[in-house]
């Protein structure tokens, strides 16, 4: 049991972006990877089990600092 994210998910530097829902935000943390390929990535250290991270990087306005309201819909298919 390892814990993995989409390989496309990690920015340069091995940082993510993860959802803080105390203040809204989106929050940039740095993370160690272990085993990788492509699609998954394995998470070492800097993210736990259920912790939100931000998968479309591509989209305008997503860096650090954002408000962003997490679309709940989006989880509900990775389950």
């Amino acid at each position: 049991n390892v814990l993995r994210i989409p390989t496309a998910a990690i920015q340069e530097g091995s940082k993510v972006l993860v959802f803080n829902a105390e203040s809204g935000t989106l929050d940039e943390r740095p993370i160690k990877t272990g085993l990788s390929n492509w699609e998954y990535t394995e998470v070492l250290d800097g993210l736990s089990a259920g912790d939100r991270i931000v998968t479309s990087l591509d989209k305008e306005g997503v860096k650090a600092g954002a408000k962003v309201t997490p679309d709940d819909k989006a989880q509900a298919k990775a389950k």
